[in-house]
């Protein structure tokens, strides 16, 4: 496994795998996007995610009917530090129903 290059400031876009990899704990993908959060958080740079991000996530959970897989995406607290682009507020709260379809 390879190692991420993060920059000192600035955006990072965030592909679905990269949620999906940390809020399952899915290593070693879980410990090699651990800096990512931290210096997120920290305030070094800024996560932006495609609104549809959250229903991609969901397909797999609601497909084997894993509810408490499903709670854990729709309230994770590593989707709230990302910046929505483009940025429809409604669009979170539509997510499950676009996952649901997906199905």
């Amino acid at each position: 496994m390879g190692s991420l290059t993060l920059p000192d400031r600035g955006s990072i876009y965030l592909d679905s795998s990269v949620v999906i990899y940390s809020v399952e704990r899915i290593e070693p993908y879980l410990t090699l996007l651990a800096p990512v959060w931290r210096q997120a958080e920290a305030g070094s740079f800024t996560l932006f995610c495609s609104e549809l991000i959250l229903a991609e996530a969901l397909v797999q959970p609601i497909r084997r009917n894993r509810p408490a897989l499903e709670a854990a995406f729709e309230t994770s607290s590593l989707l709230h530090r990302c910046a929505w682009r483009p940025r429809h507020d409604s669009s979170r709260r539509t997510a499950p129903n676009c996952a649901r379809a997906l199905v």
